[in-house]
């Protein structure tokens, strides 16, 4: 487990790195972070909205923003944790608006929305604002170490299991247990039920 959190650090502060690039307007650090994160985020919002396409959009959306928008990283989390942020909310207005048309007849094709998941999901789609958001992924960093790789992979980005426990080199069964543990700690930290 030490050499997850020595790995998690040091792709860490490449990513700030990179990130600091991108401020000066480096499009090489921008290409590097684009290469590094936009499979991640297009699946983690696809597993989001249910539309390859709208899944598509979003998460250009989300590295135009990372483009024009990097001094708005406050260094307070991960760069992973702020780009599935950005993803998330992204998310949540493209659901908005879908909601939106369906409410004035235009009827939207391929997307779930949000109100419908059941109090049983998984993952950060039961977040409602950037608060408690930012609280989550807060509570997540403070997480004891075996419990913080998988609680992130889980529950930010939406892996499985068996992802999880393949990217760890860890078997499933353990995956499980310290999930479901993480998510114990989280509601106790942050006083409510969240990702059941």
């Amino acid at each position: 487990m030490m050499q997850i959190e020595a790995h998690r650090a040091e792709s860490d502060r490449r990513d700030r790195r990179l990130l600091a690039g991108i401020r000066q307007g480096n499009e090489e650090a921008f290409q590097d972070l684009f290469r590094s994160y936009y499979g991640r985020v297009q699946a983690f919002v696809l597993g989001r909205v249910s539309d390859a396409q709208l899944a598509q959009e979003i998460a250009g959306d989300v590295f135009f923003e990372v483009w024009r928008g990097a001094e708005r990283f406050r260094g307070e989390s991960r760069v992973s944790s702020w780009l599935f942020g950005i993803a998330h909310y992204r998310c949540l207005a493209a659901l908005r608006e879908r909601r939106a048309a369906k409410r004035s007849r235009v009827i939207p094709t391929g997307i779930e929305y949000l109100q419908a998941v059941p109090d049983s999901s998984q993952g950060p789609e039961r977040i409602d604002s950037r608060e408690e958001l930012q609280l989550v992924m807060d509570e997540i960093e403070r997480l004891p170490e075996n419990y913080r790789a998988v609680a992130e992979l889980a529950l930010v980005e939406g892996l499985s299991h068996d992802q999880i426990a393949d990217k760890l080199g860890i078997r499933p069964d353990n995956v499980r247990t310290r999930v479901s543990r993480a998510r114990a700690q989280l509601r106790r930290r942050v006083g409510r039920e969240w990702g059941n």
